[in-house]
């Protein structure tokens, strides 16, 4: 509700130990994304499961005391669990003066399970697929992903005077120890004759 204080005042219990969590972002009704926070025996971190729409992030922290010291405020120092991922282009036809992108498609996993211990991610069999009909710049918003291997695929259209004359597809396979947690990428492609398979008249 905006205040990060209990529904109700808790008390410190001597000699006990105390765990504390905090996930964000906060859950809300007909959200494109979702987490389910497990744990076993109100003990140590244990698993979240992310169902990822690639628009949101997920940050999390956990604080474990004593309660003999730690007679104040808890504080939390969070951490991003994803990574956060755009697609940049260049064009190098200086010849032909409009070479744009279409029909890309970001491919990634949709549902995965870190475990808060190790903060290692196990990816569900689920597929999300981020779909950009056609860029106006030569630049994708950001996504956020899970740390997985994903796979990317566009059509590049080559137009002389207004008319389409070549239309290639490209893919691509971004392995998954390409991407750590809480890191931003920058994926480039340089759409020149080389990267095309085109031929010089001679």
């Amino acid at each position: 509700n905006g205040i990060w204080k209990y529904d109700g005042t808790q008390y410190w219990m001597p000699n006990n130990p105390y765990w504390f969590a905090a996930v964000a972002p906060v859950l809300k009704e007909n959200a494109g994304a979702s987490w389910e926070f497990a744990m076993e025996d109100g003990q140590s971190p244990r698993t979240l499961t992310f169902n990822t729409d690639g628009k949101t992030d997920l940050v999390y922290a956990h604080k474990e005391v004593e309660a003999d010291d730690m007679y104040e405020q808890v504080a939390f120092q969070f951490e991003h669990l994803l990574s956060k991922v755009k697609l940049s282009f260049t064009q190098n036809l200086p010849e032909y003066n409009v070479a744009y992108i279409e029909n890309l498609v970001v491919e990634t996993v949709k549902t995965a399970t870190i475990d808060l211990n190790d903060k290692v991610w196990t990816p569900g069999a689920e597929t999300l697929s981020l779909v950009n009909a056609e860029l106006t710049t030569y630049e994708t918003e950001d996504y956020f992903i899970v740390p997985a291997e994903c796979n990317v695929s566009f059509d590049v259209v080559v137009e002389i005077s207004g008319v389409e004359v070549y239309k290639q597809r490209k893919t691509a396979t971004i392995p998954a120890d390409a991407f750590e947690m809480g890191h931003a990428y920058n994926l480039c492609a340089d759409i020149n004759p080389n990267t095309l398979a085109l031929n010089e008249i001679e």
